[in-house]
């Protein structure tokens, strides 16, 4: 692993390798960084991996082992809680939904050369980063004492969105990331939320509804689960019930569903940083006239008259 005095002199050198060296030749120095369970030696690894995949400075084939590499990488520790071993997931997930980012900027022309994804490779990354998203354990945002960011839950939800980008996701795939998104907030690992995981969570399912065609009945379907708490009492209920034996459990999920829907509702209403100005505006009837509603629709669902009237 290069130490972080090597690592700040690529930085300082435009992020050029050490004379005589490839970018290539360091890689695996660097990717290895991503563990550390130093804050700036991580984040100072991931800007330098960042800059070689961005502008060019790795092969396609480099490329594609590195994505294999970083989806590897999801597995280590998985399980685990409180353990350093989330920085290596968390961060491998940044790369990952990177590198199917640049593949589809090439491909959509944003970016020069060619795309160097095949649809089995991107299909099979985004299964193996699904099952880690839904069993990742560990989902603290800042961990104290000078470890820095984890945010597992939000890394996790960026790559989801470079996923659901992708030209060679169909409409099941962007199906299963709305699923799974539900999933993950209503089993939010013991946590509240409190670091823009929701907000972040809601830029990927927006990104996968810009490229589906689901109407009314289904949207509804999708959302039923953010609306009651387990057993099917009301939230209204479930938060005046504080005998209930997971009442502290339920009311994180509560909290997280209900910022992840005023989010998403916001993002589509207000203009989006993070999604693509053309397709918002050709599907924007759409947004307007069915999933709006919707949106509004499943939050007066958790409120249950306590601040609106229903």
């Amino acid at each position: 692993m290069l130490d972080i005095a090597e690592l700040k002199e690529i930085v300082k050198r435009d992020f050029a390798a050490p004379q005589g060296r490839q970018a290539a030749d360091l890689l695996a120095e660097v990717m290895e960084g991503l563990g550390s369970a130093d804050s700036e030696q991580r984040e100072t690894s991931l800007d330098v991996l960042w800059a070689w995949i961005t502008r060019g400075m790795l092969s396609e084939d480099q490329l594609v082992a590195l994505g294999e590499q970083m989806v590897n990488n999801l597995s280590v520790g998985l399980g685990e809680k409180d353990t350093d071993s989330v920085f290596l997931r968390a961060f491998s997930a940044l790369i990952v939904g990177l590198v199917v980012e640049v593949d589809q900027e090439r491909a959509t022309g944003e970016l020069a050369c060619e795309p160097f994804l095949a649809r089995e490779q991107v299909l099979d990354w985004l299964k193996r980063s699904m099952i880690w998203y839904r069993k990742e354990a560990d989902l603290r945002g800042y961990v104290p004492a000078g470890k820095g960011w984890a945010h597992a839950a939000a890394h996790g939800a960026d790559l989801l969105s470079d996923m659901a980008c992708s030209r060679h996701l169909g409409s099941e795939e962007r199906k299963a990331i709305l699923g799974l998104s539900v999933e993950r907030l209503l089993d939010p690992a013991g946590l509240p939320w409190l670091f823009n995981e929701c907000e972040r969570l809601a830029v990927a399912v927006y990104a996968a509804l810009l490229r589906l065609e689901l109407g009314e009945a289904e949207l509804k379907t999708w959302l039923a689960p953010l609306t009651r708490a387990p057993g099917g009492v009301s939230w209204r209920s479930a938060f005046l019930d504080g005998a209930r034996a997971d009442y502290e459990e339920v009311n994180r999920a509560r909290v997280n569903g209900k910022d992840f829907l005023r989010s998403l509702y916001f993002q589509v209403k207000l203009p989006a940083r993070h999604q693509d100005a053309n397709l918002v505006a050709a599907r924007r009837a759409y947004l307007d006239e069915v999933l709006l509603p919707v949106l509004a629709w499943a939050l007066l669902e958790v409120d249950g008259g306590s601040f609106f009237q229903v």
